[in-house]
């Protein structure tokens, strides 16, 4: 059986993959950026979520005491309430290490990533153009920025590229759009091993230079020069990929999407139906996927004498009622508070000649301080110990 961990990787991974051919093919070739960039976070946030969302209502599909209770020792000291767990193959362990592995490269990566942006940050010295501030840095340094700081080195750009860059920069630092970036590193920490996280994280970083392109030409930048200004800086060196680097994509990307004609709005739709779409599914299969997990319930044991019989042959109390065994099986563990099984003379003694076969009694947690309840287990116990 393959473990829990590698259930969950597969169901993430899946997700993964259905929304990034979704943005792929349906969204990217529109111009409603701020829509996309929203469906990108969505599409991680609810790739690594929903495989811990508990969906099985969505069936009805309770967990059955019946399916739990598999063992009767010979005196009834003991109830296995839960199979006990198979012990992991070889493979499986060969992969959970080799998956382990990868992962810690790829956070001992990121981790390297933010100390190189630490070591750029004290090097670098407070500074202003037309009351936009920044941080100077020296070198050969294609301009980006990082959390709610813009980085260049103003020697590299005459003063008109400047203000069209930091405009770009500022964009970056008001929308947060470091946010996203990094919640797409997050997801190739946890997805290394699988192509379609790291096209997943190419396309956030992708939309957000297409918004934020779009947004410095609406704020009246004009088009030709802005898009020179990518030509003149396409050779520095990018940053690292946790900032929004000025020139991150190539440059007939960019200034396609820039002259590109305005989408009709009845694509919108889209959105609308894509999301639902693609959550639908993954909920139902998860919901069939998951096997029902019952937290094991108090179990107090009473010594007998005399040979176990077999379960059908049990009377069967729920919170001092005694009730049919059909009406026992129907039990979702997850209510239950405590079980109390008799049997041979202890049985007897405390319900009679019924209790011959065997007594299960459940308190469950809904009823556990109800009246009744709790004088019907006083009445058990000081009948054990006449």
């Amino acid at each position: 059986m393959m473990p829990a961990l590698f259930v969950y990787l597969l169901q993430v991974n899946a997700a993964l993959v259905l929304f990034y051919l979704a943005y792929r093919f349906l969204l990217r070739p529109l111009t409603f950026y701020t829509l996309n960039r929203f469906f990108l976070v969505f599409g991680i946030a609810f790739s690594l979520a929903y495989p811990r969302i508990d969906v099985s209502w969505m069936l009805n599909q309770p967990s059955q005491l019946s399916n739990q209770l598999t063992a009767v020792a010979p005196d009834w000291r003991a109830v296995a309430l839960l199979p006990a767990q198979a012990p992991v193959p070889g493979f499986w362990q060969v992969l959970t290490i080799l998956f382990w592995a990868g992962s810690l490269m790829m956070a001992l990566r990121l981790l390297g990533q933010f100390y190189s942006l630490y070591r750029i940050h004290q090097q670098s010295k407070p500074a202003c153009h037309e009351g936009m501030s920044y941080r100077q840095v020296t070198g050969q340094v294609n301009p980006f920025s990082f959390w709610q700081t813009a980085y260049l080195n103003p020697d590299q750009h005459c003063p008109e590229e400047l203000i069209s860059i930091l405009r770009h920069e500022h964009i970056h630092v008001r929308q947060w759009h470091t946010l996203d970036v990094l919640l797409g590193e997050f997801s190739t920490v946890l997805c290394w091993f699988n192509p379609g996280a790291w096209l997943f994280k190419q396309a956030v970083k992708e939309n957000l230079e297409f918004l934020t392109d779009h947004q410095v030409l609406q704020s009246g930048v004009d088009s030709k020069a802005y898009q020179y200004s990518l030509l003149h800086i396409s050779d520095l060196a990018q940053g690292a990929s946790l900032v929004n680097n000025f020139n991150f994509l190539t440059i007939k990307k960019r200034i396609t999407m820039m002259n590109k004609k305005p989408s009709s709005r009845k694509y919108v739709a889209r959105y609308a139906v894509l999301a639902p779409l693609i959550a639908a599914p993954l909920f139902i299969l998860t919901a069939c996927s998951e096997e029902p997990v019952a937290t094991a319930p108090q179990v107090n044991q009473v010594p007998a004498s005399e040979p176990a019989q077999a379960l059908a042959d049990v009377v069967y109390y729920i919170d001092g009622e005694e009730v049919s065994d059909g009406t026992f099986k129907k039990l979702d563990t997850k209510e239950i508070e405590s079980v109390n099984v008799f049997k041979g003379e202890s049985a007897i003694k405390v319900f009679g000649d019924k209790g011959g076969n065997g007594v299960i009694a459940i308190t469950t947690k809904k009823n556990k301080n109800a009246s009744q309840v709790i004088q019907f287990n006083e009445k058990l116990q000081e009948t054990l110990k006449k």
